[in-house]
């Protein structure tokens, strides 16, 4: 009884570990400079829509990422993150811009930048419960590139049917536990 008790706590203990960080370091997909980035990084847990693949010899992070000049460019997260952390390669444009992150449409976060100025070799971090898109807007956008991208999966919400399966395993410990606790007590007298 005691072992099984213990595989029961050992399980909980591992289930109720929080899911970890990933971290996206462009390069890793083989791409050609100037390819359209939609589906390739899928398998990291976001695809892309108006992004391309950058190469530069000229930047610092080994001149690989993913940049946009389409008004919007867009990170799309296939499960909803937490918090999302982004390194620049470079950021250029003529107008104002803004960076922004959503859940669904909502607006969670946003950093504008005023016409004219550039973040290079920056990163810039944002939080928010639920996180689906990151977006660059410009009124007058010339280019983006990202190195790096730094993302927590959100908490797990668990299934209705989930929750059911395990009152229903507490049900059956605590059963389990009660039926042997009376049989122990039990005795039998027998005279002769």
């Amino acid at each position: 009884m005691k072992y099984w008790m213990m595989s029961v706590a050992a399980a909980a203990a591992i289930a109720s570990v929080p899911a970890s960080a990933a971290t996206v370091t462009f390069g890793e997909v083989a791409l050609n400079n100037g390819d359209s980035v939609t589906n390739q990084y899928q398998s990291y847990g976001f695809t892309g829509s108006n992004l391309y693949y950058y190469t530069d010899s000229r930047d610092t992070f080994d001149g690989k990422g993913v940049a946009g000049r389409a008004n919007p460019s867009d990170f799309n997260f296939a499960t909803p993150i937490s918090a999302l952390s982004v390194d620049y390669l470079a950021l250029s444009f003529s107008g104002g811009a803004t960076l922004s992150v959503y859940a669904g449409t909502t607006l969670l976060d946003s950093f504008s930048y005023v016409a004219g100025n550039a973040d290079v070799n920056a990163t810039r971090a944002f939080s928010g419960s639920g996180i689906t898109k990151f977006s660059f807007t410009s009124a007058n956008p010339s280019y983006f590139a990202i190195s790096t991208l730094r993302f927590t999966p959100s908490a797990a919400v668990p299934e209705p049917a989930t929750w059911a399966m395990m009152l229903i395993g507490f049900g059956a410990a605590g059963y389990a536990l009660r039926r042997r606790r009376s049989a122990a007590v039990t005795t039998t007298v027998r005279f002769a």
